[in-house]
């Protein structure tokens, strides 16, 4: 699956790129070829941002990338059409783009993969031990695929596994998050096809129009920080959270004598070769080594998850590198000095 995503991240550059290059210029001569001004171009210079998320999106992809409205099938149908109807495309060109659309054509056709792209937030999986009705209930790929659910999924799962709760209360509780994801991303499909049409408006006006070929999604912009909450709030949440502690602690000692519908431990993989090599180094090492990893933060995100599902404690700094090198160094020391402390 990572294979499948780097290759379908690839052919929607190369889709992007032929599709905004060979724009045919109408007005000058007709077979003019474009000089990029397309306003869809991810390597023009007023789209760097573009340009820095396919960058950011192929290295996560290695790791492994999750990503909403890829729309790969959509890009697929355009590419073909451009593979027929571009007149001015040289063979070699021509051949590159056929080459991108079986990467696409791949993609589509597996079972599983748009609907891990779609519903996903998390590094797949596998937990062979999983009864099959529990896999079902709560994989990303729902009928297609149940062998692999998320990180987040199994987490949920171990921390769902009490004494008293039964199959039937995982099965209701992985149905629940799936009809939720499905909600959520039926929103996210609006949101973002009303964003497109208002970006095509405003271009319309200006007499441009948008190649639908996009080569990454924009990255999400980030909410404004609210305000902290007051001392009182933080004293009335401490209070209410030791409440529901010992609330819990009752509860637990109560059902201690039910049984679990699941063992207390089970075989896990990860999909993502990196995970995998990072797990089992931290395992197989003595208790008291430490280890340090570096990365933006989905990359961290998803390596807290992992790390947190293996029960192994971890502890995230970030760092913003728009300092000089030294004194962007020396932060980084701090940092390392502060993580011996806290250990």
């Amino acid at each position: 699956m990572q294979r499948l995503t780097y290759n379908v991240l690839s052919s929607l550059i190369v889709a992007n790129v032929y599709a905004c290059e060979f724009i045919v210029n109408t007005v000058i001569n007709a077979n003019f070829i474009g000089d990029f001004e397309d306003p869809d171009y991810f390597l023009h210079p007023r789209n760097l941002k573009s340009f820095q998320q396919v960058v950011r999106n192929l290295h996560m992809a290695c790791f492994w990338f999750t990503a909403t409205q890829m729309d790969a099938a959509g890009c697929l149908t355009r590419l073909e059409d451009d593979i027929e109807n571009k007149a001015n495309l040289t063979d070699d060109n021509r051949a590159i783009m056929r080459e991108a659309a079986e990467h696409l054509q791949r993609a589509v056709e597996t079972p599983g993969w748009s609907e891990w792209m779609r519903y996903a937030i998390s590094l797949p999986v596998h937990m062979p031990s999983l009864p099959l009705d529990i896999r079902n209930a709560w994989s990303e790929s729902m009928t297609l695929d149940s062998e692999w659910i998320d990180v987040h999924s199994a987490t949920r799962i171990r921390d769902k596994n009490d004494n008293g709760t039964t199959i039937e209360d995982l099965i209701d509780a992985g149905e629940t998050m799936l009809d939720r994801k499905k909600q959520e991303a039926a929103a996210e499909v609006y949101k973002v096809t009303e964003a497109a049409e208002r970006k095509q408006q405003k271009l319309e006006k200006r007499g441009l129009v948008v190649a639908q070929s996009n080569a990454a999604q924009a990255p999400t912009k980030v909410s404004p920080r609210k305000k902290g909450p007051t001392k009182k709030d933080k004293i009335e949440e401490a209070l209410a959270q030791a409440a529901r502690n010992a609330q819990m602690a009752i509860d637990v000692e109560a059902r201690a004598h039910l049984p679990r519908p699941l063992p207390s431990t089970a075989e896990v993989k990860t999909r993502s070769h990196k995970s995998n090599y990072m797990v089992k180094t931290i395992l197989s090492s003595p208790l008291d080594d430490k280890f340090v990893i570096f990365g933006d933060s989905a990359e961290l995100g998803h390596c807290t998850e992992v790390l947190d599902l293996f029960d192994i404690t971890s502890y995230v700094f970030f760092i913003r590198f728009a300092q000089a090198d030294a004194l962007a160094f020396m932060r980084v020391q701090e940092v390392l000095e502060n993580f011996e402390k806290r250990l």
